[in-house]
């Protein structure tokens, strides 16, 4: 799959928002976003996002849904920033979705269990997992999870359909830890 010009730091992460299409992102050496796209049977170029964007984080894509992608990652302001693509208006530019009282660690998760829920997911700089949740068509304040866990890593969201989301982390004593909504 080769790599963007100059290299990239950390991981890839991807996403598939239908059954034609999917997207590699990396956080590229110079910071920025880049993009490697899988569509029309074959797969195309490296691509920087030239927008003015400053990842200080891997990032974490998403769909909504076959006409929607977006992707979070940490900005260099320590807050977890978006933005998005859909098939009627193209990329977006970043919107600034500020960060939980006291931050976090690491780099935002991020699931969307149907096209009209999304939700990011970090670990508190207080070692609790932290949440923000778009629905009813507008982004929601930050909330923690004031149920005892303590987190010794990023959270690992997923879905298994429209009434089910998971959250997976690592504890303090090693162990894999879950923890669901339906």
């Amino acid at each position: 799959m080769g790599r963007p010009s100059g290299g990239f730091i950390g991981g890839p992460a991807t996403v598939s928002r239908n059954k034609d299409v999917c997207n590699i992102y990396v956080r590229g050496a110079d910071n920025a976003l880049w993009q490697r796209a899988y569509y029309n049977n074959r797969w195309h170029a490296w691509g920087r996002h030239n927008d003015g964007g400053v990842l200080a984080s891997e990032p974490a894509p998403g769909s909504m849904g076959p006409n929607h992608e977006h992707v979070f990652v940490r900005g260099t302001d320590n807050k977890v920033w978006q933005k998005y693509w859909t098939s009627t208006g193209g990329w977006s530019g970043w919107f600034d979705l500020g960060r939980p009282s006291g931050g976090f660690i690491g780099g935002p998760a991020t699931v969307s269990r149907n096209k009209d829920v999304c939700n990011i997911y970090v670990r508190g700089a207080d070692n609790a997992l932290w949440q923000r949740a778009y629905y009813n068509n507008r982004w929601h304040a930050w909330g923690r999870h004031n149920d005892g866990g303590v987190l010794a890593s990023e959270p690992a969201p997923g879905s298994m359909g429209p009434n089910h989301e998971h959250v997976f982390v690592r504890g303090t004593d090693n162990n894999v830890w879950q923890k669901y909504w339906q």
